[in-house]
């Protein structure tokens, strides 16, 4: 393959990012409508890069799609709703003197930071990430994280050093 056949494959493949980009609900329309223009225009190698460029975009964005099902973020808010309703009802009960003895507070603690952690998990599930932080040029810091685990560990920490007797 030829620099300049390089050069013109790359162009397209922009070229055809760029218009989906412009109507990302229109994918499947705007790459038939490039591909079209490209054959009539005679420039199949072109044609066939940027179809191929975009089918494996289509087909890593619906593996993406699959890995989270479709009722996860109603658990999501559900515990969302289960926590705000805990919540409240403790604050209605010390409106009315009634206060959680010293030695069960560990285990308000855990049901809060469970139910935020599981809340947390089912609606920001698909944020979950992994890379490099470029924050030293030489080295970059690796990161792992999943925002349920994260959100367990430090809400039982800050209630732990906030609300204990």
């Amino acid at each position: 393959m030829t620099a300049k056949l390089q050069k013109r494959l790359i162009e397209a493949a922009h070229d055809l990012n760029r218009r989906i980009q412009e109507n990302p609900r229109n994918t499947l329309k705007t790459t038939k409508e490039f591909y079209a223009e490209k054959v009539y225009s005679g420039s199949t190698d072109e044609a066939d890069f940027a179809l191929l460029m975009s089918a494996m975009m289509t087909a890593r964005q619906e593996d993406n799609a699959k890995l989270v099902p479709s009722w996860f973020k109603v658990v999501g808010f559900i515990f969302g709703g289960i926590t705000l309703l805990f919540l409240m009802a403790l604050v209605v009960a010390s409106m009315w003197g009634h206060t959680v003895p010293c030695e069960s507070r560990f285990l308000v603690h855990l049901l809060f930071a469970l139910s935020a952690s599981f809340c947390t998990a089912a609606l920001g599930g698909e944020a979950a990430a992994s890379g490099k932080i470029p924050i030293f040029k030489k080295n970059p810091m690796a990161f792992s994280a999943t925002g349920g685990i994260a959100v367990l560990v430090i809400a039982l920490v800050l209630l732990h050093y906030l609300y204990s007797c």
